[in-house]
């Protein structure tokens, strides 16, 4: 439609895409450039994307995999002791309650079960320096529990870092609370 007008895409909004279109299927990525392309987002996207194949690096430690993720040049985050101290000062005491599910933070990948190899991932992408967040069917290998506690952490990274975040599920239920339009 001619008419129709572009959707304007806020800060710290949180949307949901139905991942089950079955007339048009493609990847949720290319779903979310096309929906950022047509709210007249332009340029260099700044994003950090977070999905079923994500992996962690498998020569180092999950705390030099989060630390790896969210470094930038003003970053104050440079070694480990001061990823330390850096968790210990987040306002965003969900996000702190999260890290500390996949404590030790010395660990490897390997050492991992499935939920906190998920909830490393997650973490990654909550701390990437970016202005939109893209979810891949984030519940996925997550209980109730840490999929709650996931959430809050999201809505105030969100809120408070002024990202966007754009989540494809097949489990509409676990998102639709979130939605902020």
């Amino acid at each position: 439609d001619m008419n129709a007008k572009a959707y304007q895409l806020g800060q710290r909004d949180i949307l949901f895409f139905d991942a089950q279109n079955e007339l048009y299927p493609t990847n949720s990525i290319k779903q979310f450039f096309h929906f950022l392309k047509f709210s007249g987002i332009n340029g260099h996207i700044k994003f950090a994307h977070a999905h079923d194949q994500c992996s962690l690096h498998e020569n180092i430690n999950i705390k030099e995999n989060i630390i790896i993720e969210t470094l930038t040049s003003e970053s104050a985050i440079s070694n480990a002791n001061d990823f330390e101290d850096y968790v210990k000062s987040m306002k965003n005491t969900y996000l702190q309650r999260l890290i500390k599910r996949i404590y030790p933070l010395d660990r490897f990948p390997y050492q991992l079960n499935k939920e906190e190899k998920k909830i490393a991932i997650l973490i990654k992408s909550l701390l990437a320096p970016c202005d939109y967040i893209f979810l891949d069917n984030p519940e996925s290998n997550l209980n109730d529990g840490n999929l709650n506690i996931f959430k809050q952490s999201l809505i105030f990274e969100s809120y408070y870092s002024n990202k966007s975040v754009l989540i494809s599920s097949m489990d509409k239920r676990s998102w639709l609370d979130m939605a902020t339009k």
